[in-house]
Formats: structure tokens, sequence, C-alpha cells
């Protein structure tokens, strides 16, 4: 009997070790692995090529200046821009001027900056204000390709003359710095 046993466990072993390897076999060539390789090419745009920021010519601010003073301002070319003011005649006389500058780019966003030097050779009777603005008059550091800010230049009477007029000759730098546009 014992034999018999073994003669069962021996047929059934080989019954169902064939059976599992078919099994085995069926699963591993039923499950196939696709694979895709490649390669990403991005080839960087040199900034001296890409990056144009200007003052736009043709801007009208319609800012409307206290009574009597007159602003005249010049753009000429892209880089150089020039203002003139009259008719400020008090202690806290204002004049503002706006000056739109634009990010021509078109990989290149521009960190704007208003440099801290300013040339000022009447301070003792001239106060300069600046501030880089948005459409809406939000202070900002950036403009994206295609987009403008706004150089806002505010002087101000801080002293009255009191023997002749006083005409300050002023000087102020706005610094565009080169940063790769990156959508946002």
């Amino acid at each position: 009997m014992h034999k018999r046993m073994n003669n069962r466990l021996f047929i059934t072993i080989v019954l169902i070790v064939p059976i599992c390897m078919l099994l085995i076999g069926y699963a591993s060539i039923s499950n196939i692995n696709l694979i895709i390789t490649g390669t990403a090419n991005a080839t960087g745009i040199n900034p001296a090529e890409d990056f144009k920021v200007k003052f736009n010519p043709n801007y009208e601010d319609g800012y409307i200046q206290q009574e009597g003073v007159v602003v005249e301002k010049e753009v000429e070319g892209d880089r150089k821009a020039n203002f003139t003011v009259t008719g400020l005649t008090g202690y806290g006389d204002t004049a503002v001027i706006k000056f739109a500058v634009v990010n021509e780019s078109t990989y290149h966003s521009a960190i704007l900056t208003s440099k801290d030097n300013i040339i000022n050779d009447k301070p003792e009777y001239f106060s300069i204000e600046r501030t880089i603005v948005d459409n809406n008059d939000n202070v900002i550091t950036k403009i994206n390709p295609g987009e403008t800010a706004y150089y806002k230049i505010k002087v101000n009477v801080i002293k009255v003359p009191t023997d002749t007029s006083k005409t300050a000759n002023v000087t102020v730098y706005l610094n565009a710095e080169s940063e790769p546009y990156n959508g946002s």
C-alpha cells in the first residue's frame, strides 16, 4: 500500500509540474514590456541676440500735472530719454514724468532696477523719487516678453529759491537685466 501511495504521489507530481510549467510559460509570453527611448535637446538663445528692452517713443502718459506745471519729454533712440519740467514755484510743488519701457525680447524677461546712483546738482532744492510700475501703478521689478513697464520719476520742490530761479540737472538710471523667460 505504501508503494501504491508513492506511485500516486509520483503520478500527481508528474502531472502537476508540466501543467505549472505551461501556466508559467503562458504568463511569460502573455505579458510584453514595451520600451521607449529617446533624447531631448534645447538650444539656448544668446541674450545678446534676443534681449531687447527699450523706451517707447510714442507713449503719452496722460498724467495731469498741477496747474502751471509743464512737462516735456523726448526719447532719443531706444535707450535715452530726456525731460524738462517748468512751472514749479513753491514748496511741495511736484511734477511726475512717466516713460514706457517695453520688453521686445522673445525668450527673456527683464529684471528692472532703478540704480541707486542719481545725479541731482541741486539736492537742496529738489528731491527726486523713482519707481517702476505696471499699467495700474503697482510697483514691479520684472517685465516678461511683450510687456510694458513705466519708469515714473517724481520731482519735488523741497526748498523755494529766494533770489533767482534754480534749475537742477538730473540724471537717473534704469537697469534691465536679462533672465530666461519661464512662462510666468
